[in-house]
């Protein structure tokens, strides 16, 4: 390994206090030139001179949690060495020569101890059967306590810098250039939780409250209405005594109990989902599935109260470990602070612009699903359905000219919107008809007259299933590995390779924002992202943010001698909180 190349790592007191102003919060770190001896020091400045002398640093997490904690607490440009090209995150790099399986099943397989083992056959310092630094984290009570001199603190720290090296010249340990862009991508993506959130507090223990008056007024009605003994519990319909309630209501609204293989009452999600699909005319089960699913209605209130630091901001946990690369945003989890009812959209006034003289501004692209597929597909009739009114487009596709509602949509549009792109994604017949509330013989009729109309689709989806059971790891457009579980490759693969080149596209996007604009990212919610910016500056984010995710007007062809296809953005009117941007 070059002389130039600096290897490095990091051991702090708890992670979970990164954002806490904690002083001293970098105890002591590890470094190494090349092939060179380690050196362990206290002295952080030592290293934060060293990284910038160094033509490239490695490490694992760096963008996750190294380079922000010597960025907050040491004052390093981290923002300069990764726009630079400097930085290897060897989690990134792994993530892309050997990609995760859905689902969360390969969530720990990346971690430096996890990479160590399947690579090399040892893994970090251990004691006993347990982590080295966890038993000094005990030992002394905390690992902000551990002594910087205690040797065996430093041996371990220095274990870790020889365990990243060896993994850096593995060779499985490519850097390609999707690695490359991947981690320009992921260091301003990080921007949300390096910077934080911040949170009306006020607000959100106002919606707080109204929630628990809410959810209390719908276990009385539980209790009133259906039997469902109030016990104290927090949710005594799931005790014995509250199933057998429910079960004995459903019985006489005509409803046969959904129960488990060990027959107990069954009501999850997806359950409820299927009742109120298979019972669409009951409307006394109707009632009960809206209790029910009222009652387990997170609140993004709550969940901000909960991840609240010091400084009045949440700090979300950004990763990008899904199998597409689109993001898991938790601590709080942004995807409790949905839009799809003005009750949810409510929720979103606990978020407020970083200062009195800012707000805030979103944007969304529009059927970035549809355009990805559009692209990847080279459909000339998908790709010009793409580029108009996509989902009235698709419903009078499917359902045929049947009217127009007084908005100027098509009456089915709602169903539309869940079938095709329940079906683009590889959703059978069944499963379909569940998700949008049709019978199985019509939709088995979509899926026809699409199969039709958008052969070249229909085509493309059915390579993608073949490739990838021949291959199980498929790649990108952009460059993106993306792996596909045995078995499931009917859905997964032109689901995964739609989703991933949508997220790409967004990601593209990112990086063609100024600097001074992606610095200001504050929330990604799908496909929507938000910026906090000065007052005066409206105008121009707003504008400045619709190019970019437009990409700047720029044509996307990825199948040769298709048309081209163009993304479209609109921003959102400015708020002083989330919620203001969608209300008039």
């Amino acid at each position: 390994m070059r002389d130039d190349v600096l290897i490095f790592d990091l051991e702090t007191d708890s992670v979970d206090r990164l954002y806490d102003d904690v002083e001293g919060f970098v105890r002591i770190a590890a470094y190494a030139w090349g092939d060179g001896p380690v050196t362990v020091t206290d002295d952080i400045d030592e290293l934060v001179a060293a990284i910038g002398r160094a033509t490239l640093v490695v490490g694992h997490n760096l963008l996750g949690f190294d380079l922000p904690a010597l960025q907050r607490y040491h004052g390093l440009d981290a923002d300069r060495l990764v726009e630079q090209g400097r930085v290897v995150d060897l989690l990134v790099v792994h993530r892309q020569v050997d990609p995760p399986l859905a689902q969360g099943r390969d969530k720990g397989r990346y971690g430096l101890d996890a990479l160590g083992h399947r690579l090399l056959g040892e893994g970090k310092l251990t004691e006993g059967s347990g982590s080295a630094l966890k038993a000094l984290a005990t030992e002394f009570g905390g690992y902000g306590a551990i002594p910087t001199d205690d040797p065996r603190y430093r041996a371990y720290a220095s274990q870790d810098v020889e365990l990243t090296r060896a993994i850096a010249a593995h060779p499985m340990t490519k850097v390609d250039d999707y690695v490359r862009r991947e981690h320009r991508v992921l260091w301003r993506l990080g921007v949300m939780e390096r910077v934080g959130v911040r949170i009306d507090v006020a607000a959100a223990n106002r919606a707080l409250d109204e929630h628990r008056q809410r959810r209390n007024e719908l276990l009385e009605t539980l209790h009133e209405r259906y039997g469902v003994p109030r016990t104290g519990k927090a949710s005594p319909h799931a005790t014995e005594a509250g199933r057998e309630a429910l079960g004995v209501a459903l019985q006489g609204m005509g409803v046969e109990p959904p129960r488990t293989s060990t027959g107990k009452l069954a009501l999850g999600k997806e359950r409820l989902a299927a009742l109120a699909e298979e019972y669409s005319d009951n409307s006394e089960l109707q009632e009960l599935v809206a209790v029910l699913r009222g009652i387990g209605e997170q609140t993004f209130a709550e969940q901000a109260l909960k991840h609240l630091r010091p400084d009045g901001r949440v700090h979300p946990s950004v990763s990008a470990e899904q199998a597409t690369g689109r993001l898991s945003i938790t601590q709080p989890a942004l995807t409790t602070a949905g839009k799809r009812s003005d009750r949810l959209v409510a929720q979103r006034a606990v978020v407020v612009p970083d200062c009195d003289d800012e707000v805030l501004l979103s944007a969304d692209l529009s059927g970035i699903d549809a355009a990805a597929l559009a692209l990847v597909s080279g459909d000339p009739a998908y790709i010009e359905a793409a580029a108009g009114d996509y989902h009235n487009t698709m419903a009078q596709t499917v359902f045929g000219d049947c009217g127009w509602d007084g908005t100027g949509n098509h009456p089915r549009r709602s169903e539309a919107k869940v079938l095709v792109h329940g079906i683009n994604y590889g959703m059978g017949a069944r499963a379909a008809a569940a998700q949008a509330g049709v019978s199985v013989l019509e939709a088995e009729d979509v899926i026809r007259r699409l199969d039709a109309v958008y052969e070249v689709l229909a085509l493309w989806r059915r390579r993608m299933r073949t490739e990838a059971q021949e291959q199980q790891v498929l790649t990108t457009a952009a460059g993106r590995r993306v792996r596909f579980t045995p078995g499931r490759e009917w859905t997964q693969a032109p689901a995964f390779m739609g989703q991933s080149t949508a997220r790409d596209l967004l990601a593209a996007g990112v990086l063609s924002m100024p600097e001074w604009l992606a610095a200001r990212i504050r929330l990604i919610v799908h496909d929507e992202i938000v910026v906090s910016v000065p007052k005066d500056r409206v105008d121009d984010a707003a504008r400045e943010l619709v190019d970019s995710l437009q990409l700047r007007g720029k044509e996307l062809r990825v199948v040769e001698g298709a048309p081209v296809v163009r993304l479209r953005a609109e921003a959102s009117q400015p708020g002083e909180n989330w919620a203001a941007c969608y209300v008039g």
